[in-house]
């Protein structure tokens, strides 16, 4: 029998300013990164991979879960520890892929006539108005669905096996809504590996701080 799980609130109202910030923060870099670049954006192939992947438009909605996975792995998170490391570990992912994206810009050429047909049109313009078809390696769609499962790690089995099938399902919808290249969803998965690590050097299990040497 699955028990039944409440989301960790330590106190009234502990996480409004965080999300506050996260989500002003992930506005001033990404919006910033996506329109202001050192350099022109370079278009890269697709791979072996990429061309067999079929663009599949009712995707998008899966897509667009992310927005729903990232404050619910924050609910759930068992512990203050794992909560901080994986929000610490967010902050950075979006900061250095913004850095990548500004200083070496790629972007993904979009078929606007594929989608423009389709039920969910709505959803694909809205996507359109808000995001440019830069900011593509690493995908940072990929990097935070990856530490938001992490975010979860240490909470029941179900729980972490739910949250990880639907960071794949959101990394393989990166490629079906033709937003990314698997270049860049492993350039994600490469992201989120470097900064969970940091995140677990700079808060350590003991809370203290990193030893200098």
């Amino acid at each position: 029998m699955i028990a039944k799980i409440q989301p960790h609130l330590p106190r009234e109202g502990y996480y409004v300013k965080p999300f506050i910030f996260f989500t002003v923060y992930f506005a001033i870099f990404y919006g910033t990164s996506s329109r202001f670049h050192f350099v022109t954006p370079t278009v890269i192939e697709p791979s072996s991979v990429d061309q067999f992947v079929p663009l599949l438009p009712l995707t998008i909605l899966i897509y667009m879960t992310q927005f729903m996975m990232l404050p619910l792995s924050m609910l759930y998170a068992k512990s203050n520890l794992q909560r901080a490391r994986a929000y610490l570990a967010m902050l950075m992912a979006i900061g250095f892929s913004a850095f990548v994206f500004v200083c070496f810009p790629t972007r993904l050429p979009r078929d606007l006539a594929a989608v423009e047909a389709t039920d969910f049109s709505y959803i694909w313009n809205v996507l359109y108005v808000l995001d440019t078809d830069s900011n593509c390696l690493p995908s940072l769609h990929v990097s935070l669905a990856f530490l938001a499962v992490w975010a979860v790690s240490r909470s029941s089995p179900w729980l972490r096996n739910l949250m990880f099938f639907w960071a794949i399902a959101i990394a393989v919808s990166t490629m079906t809504t033709k937003q990314h290249l698997f270049l860049d969803v492993i350039g994600g998965t490469v992201m989120a590996l470097l900064t969970a690590s940091i995140a677990i050097y700079l808060i350590p299990d003991d809370g203290s701080l990193p030893h200098k040497k």
